[in-house]
């Protein structure tokens, strides 16, 4: 047999090169939009040109054959051009160096600089004249602060509270209060507990005596509040049983801040009036009216506040109803609040629930939900677990 005749293969095609690759891949009119953004860069940043031209020099554009270029897919004829521009855009971006501050936040942080020698004379000379009152008022802050703590979580406990550290608090506040107004026997600070104070004419044009004796005043009655809350504590249970003895601390504390609430108002309107004289004396009443006006209505929801808790006080409302024999037997006939048999139980409304009435009354004294299933139940606890304000009644 004869050989087939060879086929003649088709000539290879020259590989174009330079601009010319550039015009037979489609690539040109891509490389020029790309100089041409470089080029607005440069120059709209004149300070970067030196480091962009240097980069151009030292790493100059080619034309690359690699099929394997991550910026652009491989052609058909395994040939490929890329051009890389990011470098030019990353010396842009990075031209600026760190940021610059604000020029009024640099004039503003040389003004501060300026004044802080001043501030902490004043500081140092406030701490001369007022260090005996400024240490005072943290003491008696640190005192009601560990109190308050150490009440609520003897509180807590119930039958299972030390009554020997009740009796100890209850003698320790009593001993910080005597101590205070013995120590200040001369200024009659004791009078500002009632609404009839000697001390007023001492807060004429005097600002921070007015801070002073209504600060102390109500850190001292904040302190007594403790105390109260503390001997209603120490009592047995035959005497106030436990399950009421949330609303007797609501009750309390109502009462304490209404109290705390008046007792400022006084010592405002003398300084807020006797503080001009003449003419001006009619601005001193204004602003006394004022102050009053403001006053009103803080003074009319503390007495809301005060009516509604000794409404309840008096007042029995159950949480739920009596349970039937099927929700008894589904409960196991143990509370699960104190793991015992159930006594005067009662089933929640709103889920059905069985608990021990005294034991479901000392949890709403704590929360407002089901122990089982957190169903919203009962009224807001506040103040019912022997907790007192922190808020300090300045005005």
């Amino acid at each position: 047999m004869g050989d087939n005749p060879p086929v003649n293969a088709a000539p290879a095609r020259e590989t174009p090169s330079g601009p010319d690759a550039l015009r037979t891949t489609g690539r040109f009119p891509l490389a020029l939009s790309q100089l041409g953004r470089v080029h607005r860069t440069i120059m709209s940043r004149p300070d970067i040109f030196n480091s962009v031209f240097n980069d151009l020099r030292a790493e100059p554009r080619q034309i690359t054959n690699s099929p394997n270029s991550p910026r652009d897919p491989p052609e058909e004829n395994g040939m490929s051009v890329s051009i890389d521009m990011g470098r030019a855009d990353e010396d842009a971006a990075g031209a600026d160096g760190p940021t610059r501050l604000n020029p009024e936040t640099i004039a503003l942080m040389a003004m501060m600089q300026r004044y802080l020698p001043f501030v902490l004379i004043l500081l140092a000379k406030l701490l001369i004249d007022h260090g005996i009152g400024i240490l005072v008022g943290l003491a008696l802050l640190l005192t009601f602060s560990h109190a308050n703590s150490r009440l609520k979580r003897e509180i807590g406990l119930q039958a299972r509270s030390s009554m020997s550290g009740l009796v100890f608090l209850i003698i320790h506040i009593l001993f910080c209060i005597l101590l205070f107004y013995l120590v200040f026997a001369d200024e009659s600070l004791y009078s500002g507990l009632w609404l009839a104070p000697t001390f007023l004419p001492t807060l004429q044009n005097s600002f921070p005596n007015l801070l002073w004796v209504v600060l102390v005043t109500d850190s001292v009655l904040k302190l007594i509040t403790v105390e109260c809350k503390a001997i209603v504590a120490v009592l047995p249970a035959t005497t106030l049983p436990y399950a009421k003895r949330g609303k007797v601390f609501l009750a309390i504390e109502a009462t304490s801040q209404l109290y705390r609430a008046i007792l400022p108002v006084q010592p405002w309107l003398y300084y807020l009036v006797n503080s001009y004289e003449g003419a001006y004396r009619v601005l001193g009443f204004t602003l006394a009216s004022v102050y009053f006006l403001c006053k009103f209505w803080e003074l009319l929801a503390r007495f809301k506040m005060w009516h509604l808790s000794c409404s309840q006080l008096f007042k029995h409302s159950p949480l739920g109803e009596a349970p039937t024999e099927q929700q008894l037997a589904a409960a196991g006939n143990m509370c699960t609040i104190c793991h015992d048999e159930f006594s005067d139980p009662v089933a929640l409304q709103v889920c059905g629930h069985v608990f021990c009435e005294s034991c479901l009354t000392t949890w709403c004294d704590r929360e407002q939900s089901c122990p089982l299933c957190r169903a919203k139940v009962g009224t807001d606890p506040a103040w019912r677990d022997g907790s007192t304000s922190f808020f300090l009644q300045l005005f």
